[in-house]
Formats: C-alpha cells, structure tokens, sequence
C-alpha cells in the first residue's frame, strides 16, 4: 500500500496479497489489470467462489472479464485504501476466530491480541460455563465467538452504544450464534444477571495522555467512546466490573481482561485486594495483556 501511495509498483507477493484481501473483503470478482493513475496494478483475473464447504476460496480464471461497475467498485477500495482508511472499514468485514464480524465506523476492529484472549479462556476452563457475560462488547466478537466454543451455555453481552449494539446483532443473527445483547451504561446502569461463570471484557482502557501513540488510521476510524478513557481514572471499567462481579460471579467464577500493559501491575494488585485469585498472562509479545480473576466466595 506504501508503494501504490508514492507512485510505485507491487511485487507478486504483496500484488497478491493485497489482491485476495480486497477480493474477501468486497466480495467482488476483484482482479484488474489496468493503468491506475500514476502506476500499473497488474493481477491475474480470477473469481471468489463462496459455498458451504469452500468458503472464500479463491479460483484463478483466466478468461474472466469483470465488469465497469466490478471494476470502479475496486478501484474505489483501492483510493480508500490510498487515504488511509483501514482495510477492514474498506471491506465491512473481518475475520476473528474463524468467524466473519460485520464492522464499521461505530465498533473497534477485532485485533490478534483479543483473538488471543478466546485461546486463553479455552485453554483456562475446564469445564462448559453455564453462563457467560461480555461487558462492552462492540462488534460483539467476542460473546460470539465464545458461543461458538460452548454452543450450550448462556451468552449474555452488554453494550452501551446503540449503534454497535446494531452491529453485534447483526453478526450475532449473520452467524446463527445466539446472544443476548442488551444496551447498558456499565457504570451508572443495574446489571440485570447473576451466576456468572465466565465474565470477559475488552474495555476502553488507553488514557488520553497516550493518545500520541496511537495510529492515525485508529484514532481517525474507530470510536473514541471505546478506545479512550480519563488520564485522571484509566482504570474506571476495570474498577467497576470488579467491584459487580463481587456481585454476580457464581462461586470459582473466572473474569478475563484484556488490559493497557502500563497498568498490569495496578490491576493485579487490583484483583488480588478486591479478593480475586488473579494472575497476569502475556500475550506474544511478551507484554503483559491480560488479566485473570478467579472470584473464591463472599
């Protein structure tokens, strides 16, 4: 994407590559070969076949002639791409654990590092939860992709934005996968549930004095109100969840965080005095991600 940026050519790899994103992303039968304003794009011709049992295969054709409008769809993806915006925003769809997650401008980007949160929670219960509770669940990856794993237990997701509950439904139906997504203000609301088994959450946790570190495609494409929160109390959805689930959790009940690594330490400590059994857990970058409560009983 540099290279198309400054006017240069793609090498057969990062030309394929890119070729097969947008052909996923768009749907689209996505293989030019023309002249794009100061450079050459050359690809081979080719159609997305989408079954049941090859879904998103890619078949290589080379008597296949898209269309103008397939055509100027693509290029259209290609000066989004140009501009900046994130690829999963040009497409309307990612993957996260297999799955296909509808996304827009109103939810974060499902990222590896949450992916790595569901192997975590697989790997760490023994057994089928009977209930499961996602708090500020966005896209609703998450919740989804647990039911995937325990198609049996209660999945339930709060979510305060109305527009990213629109989303998480929609993928929640698009999937089969039920949840119950209900619109909350995890901070002033009353948490309507109790006998938690397994509770997860992704909540905003980057403070405004880091905003610098933060990508300009993110802070340009995805909600503020889910990324960010107050430098004088980063640790308010953390503080709040802890504190309920003292409430809620079922008896052994596990919590999962994913958490800013510049708080790792406030948080374990966090854990360990609200009386959670807690550990942090790295993720693979060796940074300290990830929170594990285990609530023990009143």
């Amino acid at each position: 994407i540099d290279k198309i940026g400054h006017g240069g050519t793609l090498d057969p790899l990062a030309e394929g590559v890119l070729t097969i994103a947008i052909g996923k992303a768009t749907k689209l039968i996505p293989f030019i070969n023309t002249d794009i304003k100061e450079y050459e794009f050359e690809v081979k011709w080719g159609i997305q076949t989408s079954t049941d049992d090859a879904e998103g295969d890619i078949i290589h054709r080379s008597n296949v002639i898209p269309s103008e409008s397939e055509i100027l769809k693509v290029h259209k993806a290609l000066e989004k791409l140009k501009e900046g915006v994130p690829i999963q925003l040009v497409a309307g769809v990612t993957e996260f654990y297999d799955l296909k997650i509808i996304v827009n401008e109103h939810v974060l980007f499902p990222r590896p590092e949450t992916e790595y949160l569901i192997h975590i929670i697989k790997k760490e219960i023994s057994s089928v939860p009977s209930k499961i509770l996602d708090v500020c669940s966005g896209s609703g990856c998450i919740a989804i992709a647990l039911k995937s794993i325990f198609p049996n237990s209660q999945v339930v997701a709060f979510e305060k934005s109305k527009e990213a509950l629109k989303v998480s439904i929609k993928n929640s139906e698009e999937l089969n996968l039920p949840v119950e997504f209900n619109e909350l203000d995890i901070i002033e609301g009353h948490w309507p549930i109790d006998k938690v088994d397994v509770l997860v959450s992704n909540p905003p946790y980057i403070p405004y004095a880091e905003l610098g570190d933060i990508d300009e495609h993110v802070w340009n494409h995805e909600p503020e109100m889910a990324l960010m929160v107050p430098d004088n109390n980063p640790l308010i959805f953390y503080e709040r969840i802890l504190q309920k689930g003292k409430e809620i959790m079922a008896n052994n009940g596990h919590l999962f965080f994913e958490i800013n690594p510049h708080f790792a330490n406030e948080l374990l400590s966090l854990g360990q005095d609200l009386g959670y059994a807690s550990k942090l857990i790295l993720d693979l970058e060796n940074k300290n991600r990830f929170l594990h409560c285990q609530w023990q009983g009143k």
